[in-house]
């Protein structure tokens, strides 16, 4: 849309570019670069380097200023991937691995918070010992992947972390302190009985579908946050729908963005939105979805495997799309985020 316009651009994970509305790249790194996360209440962001890295991920990360400076480095002992977020006491949480050289490997099943001044361990939190790793997985997971854990989103309202599985297609929220869990948005079949008081109980039929059980429940999905009205927004890939119901005969996959409401206290949750972009987009793996200051949905399908993959667009509360990109056709990216460069820009950090 020729009218479409605002601060923000649109920075790609995977490759060190951020473009804005017109298409044209406005900001690129020249430096070792794996791939980028959050942009911190400083101004700076977080990125991942190459050097050191394995099959389980990446040694270390860099705070680094939008002008390229690095400012700190940070070694994850068990390796790095998929998530990192500031807290906000300053430090970080990130996603590691339990087991990494163990035979097999226990992978992706690990959250470290780094202090943020010395970079040392202070805290952990191991799923293996909340969660139940038995419980199948999909059936595309990786050997010792029986979690994938692939977002990590603090909740400041009662000090809690909700943390996606995409191998598990549920998304959890634990006590930041202990770790208990507080509840588990999944479908409820695999789980043991020792999970039944806090498996959500879907709630009302609020899209008015007549099947609402049917496809009510998160796939492979990526990208769990609270946002601004207190709804969880997810991301949900698809991939191999309706599993855990059929595992012989999953539904044809489509890729949309959800929200939940959740009844906390009666752990219940109703579907209340989504946007499937009429079921003509597939993306397996990746992904991305945020709520933006302008009021738009982000919604970032980055697994490429046809010609108008990956896409970026925006769409609005009635999901109307008021912006789409195409980043290099049937290639393979992480996510995409959108920041404004200038926002929070502090002088310590940037001389914007």
């Amino acid at each position: 849309r020729s009218d479409f316009s605002d601060q923000g651009l649109y920075f790609v994970a995977s490759i060190p570019i951020a473009y804005d509305q017109h298409g044209d790249i406005r900001w690129y790194y020249s430096g070792d670069f794996s791939s980028l996360y959050q942009k911190l209440n400083n101004g700076n962001v977080l990125m991942t380097i190459n050097a050191g890295a394995t099959a389980v991920g990446t040694k270390s990360f860099n705070e680094v200023s939008m002008l390229g400076q690095v400012i700190k480095k940070y070694i994850v002992p068990n390796f790095q991937h998929h998530e990192i977020i500031e807290l906000p006491s300053g430090n970080f949480l990130v996603g590691s691995n339990s087991h990494p050289e163990a035979t097999p490997p226990k992978i992706e099943d690990l959250i470290v918070e780094l202090d943020r001044s010395t970079g040392a361990v202070v805290k952990s939190w191991d799923f293996n010992q909340i969660l139940d790793p038995g419980r199948p997985p999909l059936p595309d997971a990786g050997p010792g992947d029986w979690m994938h854990l692939n977002s990590i989103y603090f909740d400041k309202t009662d000090n809690s972390l909700v943390v996606s599985s995409r191998s598990q297609c549920a998304v959890v929220k634990v006590d930041y302190a202990g770790g208990e869990i507080k509840w588990v948005l999944s479908n409820h079949n695999g789980w043991s009985d020792k999970f039944a008081n806090v498996l959500l109980q879907p709630a009302t039929d609020s899209l008015g579908s007549q099947q609402f059980l049917k496809d009510f429940w998160t796939y492979g999905q990526h990208s769990a946050r609270r946002i601004a009205n207190g709804n969880l927004l997810l991301y949900d890939d698809g991939d191999f729908r309706e599993y855990y119901d059929d595992p012989q005969s999953p539904e044809a996959s489509y890729t949309r963005i959800v929200q939940y409401k959740i009844n906390e206290n009666e752990k219940s949750v109703d579907l209340v939105w989504q946007f499937s972009n009429d079921k003509s987009v597939f993306t397996q793996y990746t992904g991305y979805t945020d709520y933006l200051p302008n009021g738009n949905y982000l919604v970032a399908y980055m697994f490429g495997p046809g010609p108008n993959t990956p896409r970026v667009i925006e769409v609005n509360e009635s999901g109307f799309v008021m912006f789409e990109s195409t980043i290099n056709p049937s290639a393979n990216y992480y996510r995409t985020y959108k920041y404004d460069i200038y926002k929070n820009v502090t002088e310590g950090s940037s001389s914007l």
